[in-house]
């Protein structure tokens, strides 16, 4: 008789908020400051069989919330559900396993005796084809006998760290920034490991940065080696930066450079961002001619139409940036295209 199959879970996150207190500096304040929001009226739904992505920018408080979605910080409201029951922290954390973000693992250790070590620890009767089930699922066979510290690349060092959380067999596996500080080719591999030998019955919930650096990414497919990339990324973005006439002033700027100015991308992330500071203080007051004066020297409005800018020019400018964006990654593309080309004649 066929053993029954693994139970499955559906996690249910309901309006989950979080607010945190600021922690007083040696001395209690005098008037007590508001806790920040960190998190507000989240609500998902994670399924068997399901790769869910919580996708942010830096510091939206992803971290935070996989903290809550595994069970180790209690939500300051909201529900937490596991197949329609609430969730027991103490039962929840041994049916999950957790990988944080920065791999922790002994350096003097091989991937194999890692693996061993653990799953000893785990269970002291656990058979030794387990450590070799392990190694052949994540793609680990042929490292087994390389050192954490020395040999293994930092896709590698990832999948180590995913195999030590599942050598529990985990139903929910819950991951924060699997592919942070890796390469494409790396960030890829884990990825497609994760899909081809766990996410038919694992559930994954994976947080990632979201970084849109399209101008990088074409300047890397240009530039010949590592040294002349960063050179040029260096000289190229300096020079963007000096012409958006926030480091010398574009009236200043000699007539034949005048070109540049509309070209930096810089110009259009600072003006979009002072107009979206300055409009609201339109006629607020900046600088008065002297203390107690009823006179104003500038307001917002001012300060806009001295650097020419008003309210209209605040979406154009963010189209100007997407632009940008568009451009570099479709010049990236035709160069990678091109050097594909080149190499199969």
């Amino acid at each position: 008789m066929d053993p029954p199959p693994p139970p499955t879970y559906t996690l249910t996150a309901t309006s989950i908020s979080y607010s945190k207190s600021p922690s007083p500096f040696l001395f209690k304040p005098c008037s007590s400051s508001p806790p920040t929001t960190i998190l507000s009226n989240v609500s998902l739904s994670a399924h068997p069989s399901q790769i869910l992505a919580i996708v942010g920018p830096s510091g939206a408080g992803k971290s935070t919330l996989l903290d809550i979605l595994s069970a180790r910080t209690s939500p300051s409201s909201g529900s937490l559900l596991l197949n329609s029951l609430p969730i027991i922290p103490s039962s929840f954390r041994k049916l999950s396993a957790y990988v944080p973000q920065h791999d922790a693992c002994l350096p003097l250790l091989t991937v194999a005796e890692t693996f061993a070590f653990s799953a000893a620890l785990l269970n002291p009767h656990s058979p030794s084809a387990v450590v070799s089930d392990l190694l052949r699922d994540l793609f680990l066979s042929h490292l087994s006998h390389v050192r954490l510290a020395h040999g293994l690349s930092g896709g590698e060092r990832r999948r180590v760290s995913i195999g030590l959380s599942l050598l529990h067999d985990p139903a929910v596996l819950l991951l924060d920034e699997p592919t942070s500080g890796l390469d494409s080719a790396s960030a890829l591999s884990v990825m497609q490991t994760l899909r081809s030998a766990f996410a038919f019955f694992v559930l994954v919930i994976w947080t990632i940065i979201l970084m849109a650096n399209s101008f990088v990414l074409f300047l890397s497919s240009v530039a010949p080696n590592y040294i002349a990339g960063t050179s040029l990324l260096t000289l190229l973005l300096a020079g963007f930066f000096l012409f958006s006439g926030y480091f010398i002033s574009s009236d200043r700027l000699p007539k034949f450079w005048a070109f540049m100015h509309f070209l930096s991308m810089y110009k259009y992330a600072l003006d979009a961002l002072l107009i979206n500071e300055y409009s609201c203080l339109a006629t607020t007051c900046l600088i008065w001619y002297d203390e107690g004066s009823k006179t104003c020297m500038i307001n917002g409005g001012d300060f806009l139409e001295k650097r020419g800018l008003d309210e209209g020019q605040r979406w154009r400018n963010v189209y100007v940036m997407i632009g940008f964006f568009v451009v570099y990654r479709i010049l990236c593309l035709m160069v990678l295209i091109r050097r594909v080309s080149r190499s199969k004649k």
